[in-house]
């Protein structure tokens, strides 16, 4: 799997091919099935059947950030540098009420509404217009 996204950071494209970029950790895990839990062990205290934890790297020298990400595998580790979270925002719609035309938020934790006035020719001039504001401002 070498389709990995740039850095949310600094938009650096790492390479699987350079060994700083992904490589085990040093730290090691076992699942305990009687606790149904995963634990950590130090390289010095690991035991056959342990599993090696990985770090993914933007590698600073070849113009990345430095950030790093660990997770529990390799494969653990590219899903994660590859997981964005988009935040989604309600889109802006058009209403009407007693004669007036609004611009209103989807988004109730502030409740943002816009008045639209002006000289238009007909309502559906207006409304139309409104709808391509309400276009404008969901592409944002």
């Amino acid at each position: 799997m070498n389709d990995l996204l740039p850095c949310p950071f600094c938009g650096h494209l790492p390479d699987l091919d350079d060994p700083d970029t992904l490589h085990p950790s040093g730290l090691f895990w076992r699942y305990i099935e009687e606790w149904d839990i995963k634990k950590y062990i130090r390289f010095k205290d690991r035991q056959e059947g342990d599993k090696a934890c990985y770090v993914f790297n933007c590698v600073e020298h070849y113009g990345g950030c430095g950030v790093e990400l660990h997770a529990d595998s390799r494969e653990e580790c590219i899903e994660k540098w590859n997981t964005r979270h988009i935040q989604k925002t309600e889109e802006w719609s058009v209403r009407e009420y007693q004669g007036k035309v609004f611009i209103v938020s989807g988004d109730f934790e502030h409740d943002e509404m816009m008045t639209l006035t002006g000289d238009y020719s007909t309502k559906t001039q207006k409304l139309q217009y409104a709808q391509s504001l309400c276009d404008k401002l969901n592409r944002i």
